[in-house]
């Protein structure tokens, strides 16, 4: 269903992570089971880094073929997320680390570009070329205005942002219909028994706890040994570039991501999701959803 009095609106689609709430949120847009405030989005895009799981994108062909109202699409900034942080670039070739890889500081963490440029601005950049037919460097402030409905849970309004673009206006329908993580878990379980849900965010993003981490190790073993020789590489720096000498860690614990899940696997201890929340300020909403 949508709602009266819905707001101008030249398109309209969904930020898709590919995760949980996304997923969730996709479907119920797809079979009109959610208010929104304004036309039910006619495409769902996923920006892709080249660094999920595999489940995910195993995740996004079933998806797709759920679908009958909407369309997924594929999109990226051109370059792979995955191969840039190994050599230590970032999206324009110049030396960064743009991963939020914790510091030896006990609340130093690096400021990322990833989401930014790697999810943020490919969506958007199709979205002008594709939805609303602008040229690279055409204007679409004061012309248009795209309702982009992002996957965020009624227990995450603190992830909720408003937009920093004046022709995007983000919405929030599962904030509205108040849809928690939890709730949006059961309705999938219901609706599909026979399907899991993956939580999506790349192979080595620091923000994940010990028990993603242990996910990792048992589901993608290649990308949890990608992410152990990253961590280990973004401390010994690269040839090519001596500022890597700093510390710098993907694990929370600001330990080397090998020695932190053997005392985990050791003692058995479960980290809570809750710690994401931790550092809530720097997520944008795209990654985890």
């Amino acid at each position: 269903m949508t709602t009266t009095n819905s707001p101008r609106c030249d398109a309209s689609v969904i930020s898709l992570g590919a995760g949980v709430q996304s997923t969730v949120l996709t479907l119920m847009a797809d079979r009109g089971e959610v208010p929104l405030e304004g036309p039910r989005p006619t495409h769902a895009i996923f920006a892709d880094t080249h660094a999920e799981p595999p489940q995910v994108y195993k995740h996004l062909d079933w998806l797709e073929s759920e679908l009958r109202n909407i369309r997924i699409v594929h999109t990226d900034n051109g370059r792979s997320l995955r191969e840039d942080v190994w050599r230590g670039e970032n999206q324009n070739g110049i030396l960064y680390t743009t991963i939020p890889a914790f510091l030896k500081n006990p609340d130093g963490i690096m400021r990322r570009q990833c989401t930014a440029k790697y999810k943020i601005a490919p969506i958007q950049r199709w979205i002008r070329q594709n939805l609303l037919g602008l040229a690279p460097g055409k204007r679409a402030a004061g012309k248009f205005i795209v309702m982009q409905y992002m996957g965020i849970s009624f227990d995450e309004t603190f992830r909720v942002r408003d937009s920093q673009e004046d022709w995007i206006k983000l919405s929030y329908p599962l904030v509205d219909a108040r849809l928690s993580r939890e709730d949006c878990k059961r309705w999938f379980a219901r609706e599909y028994p026979d399907q899991e849900l993956p939580r999506s965010a790349c192979v080595f993003c620091p923000f994940r706890s010990n028990h993603e981490w242990e996910w990792l190790a048992i589901h993608d073993p290649d990308g949890f040994e990608f992410s152990v020789n990253l961590d280990e590489r973004i401390r010994q720096g690269h040839p090519h570039n001596p500022i890597r000498a700093e510390a710098m860690f993907l694990h929370r614990s600001r330990r080397p991501l090998t020695d932190a899940m053997a005392d985990y696997r050791a003692q058995g201890k479960l980290w809570s999701e809750d710690e994401l929340e931790a550092h809530a300020d720097e997520c944008a909403g795209v990654c985890f959803v």
